[in-house]
């Protein structure tokens, strides 16, 4: 009688998430990691010669939603609440002029169903304070969420991290954006 060994390869892809890589060796139950990299992320809805802030969250739940929100600390805005939280529920806040959109924040892309991403674009921002969370709105039974930021100012990738968020309800405070002096501290604390 002849014994074969037979090797087996894992290719799991998380959209937004990267590719993860395992192999296994037919026998034993461990599993040996290969590779962990970030897949390149869409394309911006937006052009290399846009000035301002543009964020974008994707995720790696199908089934869950995350929310990405812009709030103007300057103004004295709350997370979750008009005007000065830019999110799903406020789309287009006026945040500047009150004759003028060119001034104000906006959830240019929302998603509800899995992956992302979500988008905020701000072109024009006025000088201040803004700070960038995720929130974790609904796991849809897929469980904890691996979440990645992207944030670009002035063009400039200032801010690529991820965060897990573990539950319903957890808030990651991504960073503080200072403009127009273009500072951006980064917090990455994540709350159940």
């Amino acid at each position: 009688m002849k014994t074969y060994l037979i090797a087996l390869l894992f290719l799991v892809v998380l959209p937004g998430c990267g590719d993860y890589v395992s192999s296994h060796d037919g026998v034993s139950d461990d599993y040996v990691p290969v590779e962990f990299s970030f897949a390149a992320p869409p394309v911006p809805a937006w052009t290399p010669s846009t000035m301002g802030i543009y964020a974008e969250l994707t995720w790696n739940g199908a089934a869950s939603d995350l929310d990405l929100h812009l709030v103007s600390e300057t103004e004295g805005g709350v997370l979750d609440e008009p005007p000065y939280d830019c999110y799903y529920a406020n789309t287009a806040p006026n945040w500047g002029s009150t004759t003028a959109t060119t001034d104000d924040p906006r959830l240019a892309t929302g998603d509800v169903d899995g992956f992302g991403p979500e988008t905020i674009v701000f072109t024009n921002p006025s000088a201040g304070a803004y700070r960038v969370y995720a929130k974790l709105y609904d796991e849809g039974g897929a469980g904890a969420q691996i979440a990645r930021l992207k944030l670009w100012i002035d063009t400039v990738v200032m801010v690529d991290t991820t965060a897990l968020l573990p539950m319903t309800g957890s808030v990651w405070n991504v960073a503080v954006i200072e403009y127009p002096t273009k500072t951006v501290t980064v917090d990455g604390t994540v709350t159940p």
